[in-house]
């Protein structure tokens, strides 16, 4: 179970606190291993992992997308994550 690539990813959380709204933003790793993905709480065997793709909204933010089996997972990033969806494309050939 070696770490082959991680890509930073966020969570947005809005707070309404008596006359005030507070936007919380928690920052996770993906991490991809050579057998699976784990996505903060949540492990995927790479053989349930059909696919990952990346979507750009604005300059500023995009959608991380695993394609599982257990459906459709997204995921907001700030940066691209071209080198991590290669580093999963080249050991998912092997699957």
């Amino acid at each position: 179970m070696d770490l082959i690539s991680t890509h930073n990813c966020i969570e947005v959380e809005q707070k309404i606190e008596f006359t005030k709204k507070y936007t919380i933003e928690k920052n996770f790793d993906i991490e991809l291993y050579s057998d699976k993905i784990r996505l903060k709480e949540k492990e995927f065997l790479l053989e349930n992992v059909f696919d990952i793709s990346y979507r750009k909204v604005t300059k500023e933010i995009g959608f991380l997308y695993l394609h599982t089996n257990q459906g459709v997972i997204p995921s907001l990033v700030k940066t691209d994550p071209i080198s991590f969806i290669d580093n999963f494309r080249k050991i998912k050939r092997f699957y």
